[in-house]
């Protein structure tokens, strides 16, 4: 599939890299590829502090087809016969960072390899697994695919944050606090120019979960929880707010649509096409963003994942991705606390 990312071995043939450091190697940043482990004897190990080129060495390359080509061709040439198998349990964690001292910074600037002997692998932001290039920003509770040796994978979660929850598990006594805290906060009233505004069943419990999600841990409680978990809560409130919604609306839906339908449908396209089009115009000409950062964006600014999965299945690149987990949760938020507000203004 185009956009996929895999793993390839590359014999190393090209004698103008021979002494160099992985980081001087250009075509690795702007192709966004890593190479996570060096074979050794058939045994994949981590990348040393100290690693040089040298012609014959076997690298293990991760990156996304149609960009990890050029990577192969600027090392040497594939080995699709090399056979071997990961150590996954002890060369491998999964990180998520909470540090200050790394949030805002890029990987060039941290030396994550010459300071701790690991090789990020790859980034999970907002459910989107990228291959990550050295100018790659890191966010708080970015989730990082770190290789390395086990006691260096050990200092380094301790140095960035704390290792991801590996189980499956979702602790009941979070979420049902969560939404306990959410639900009470959702009802209560600000007074705001002659006007009661509340946050509803929507803002109160979304505001509960970011404060809860940028703590992550209270003692022994995690608030994190697995994507299964999440995708069956988000689906399951998606269908009974739906039904409640249709309950409400449906004893008038006919009539509404037979009066007002052809309006109803002109106004709708308005209303998307207007902030689609201003925003294209204010990324390319007043932020100017490229295309592919834009298109990434305004997905993220209408919250519309499948539109992601369009772009990113059209074009061989991981930038759209970035620039939509960087946008999407701002825009959840202000929809969700903005539209009551709206709503009651205009009523």
């Amino acid at each position: 599939a185009r956009g996929e990312i895999i793993r390839e071995v590359v014999e190393v043939q090209n004698r103008n890299l021979v002494g160099k450091r992985l980081r001087d190697v250009t075509i690795l940043a702007k192709s966004n590829c890593q190479v996570s482990r060096l074979l050794v004897d058939g045994q994949p190990r981590p990348i040393p502090k100290e690693f040089q080129l040298e012609l014959g060495q076997l690298l293990l390359v991760i990156g996304r087809t149609g960009q990890i080509e050029t990577v192969i061709e600027a090392l040497g040439t594939r080995c699709p016969d090399a056979q071997y198998v990961l150590d996954v349990e002890r060369q491998r964690r999964n990180i998520v960072i909470t540090s200050k001292d790394v949030v805002g910074r890029t990987l060039k600037d941290l030396h994550f390899r010459s300071r701790f002997g690991v090789t990020i692998a790859r980034i999970t932001r907002q459910n989107i697994e990228f291959v990550p290039g050295s100018e790659q920003t890191l966010h708080y509770g970015d989730i990082l695919r770190a290789v390395g040796e086990p006691e260096d994978l050990e200092r380094f979660a301790t140095a960035v944050g704390h290792r991801a929850r590996s189980a499956d598990e979702t602790d009941l006594i979070i979420l049902a606090g969560g939404l306990i805290l959410g639900m009470i906060l959702g009802r209560l009233s600000v007074s705001l120019g002659g006007q009661s505004f509340s946050l509803g069943m929507a803002g109160g419990p979304l505001l509960v979960g970011l404060l809860l999600g940028h703590f992550g841990q209270f003692g022994s409680l995690s608030v994190r929880m697995p994507r299964a978990g999440r995708l069956l809560l988000g689906e399951l409130g998606l269908t009974v707010f739906l039904a409640q919604a249709g309950c409400q609306a449906g004893g008038n839906f006919v009539e509404v649509v037979r009066e007002n339908g052809l309006t109803m449908c002109l106004v709708a396209a308005v209303v998307v096409a207007v902030p689609l089009l201003s925003g294209f115009l204010a990324a390319r000409f007043w932020l100017r963003l490229n295309l592919l950062e834009t298109a990434g964006g305004l997905c993220g600014a209408m919250t519309s994942t499948p539109g992601l999965g369009a772009v990113t299945s059209a074009i061989d690149s991981s930038v759209p991705a970035t620039s939509y987990a960087t946008v999407y949760p701002v825009a959840l938020v202000l929809v969700t606390l903005l539209a009551p507000i709206l709503i009651a203004l205009l009523s």
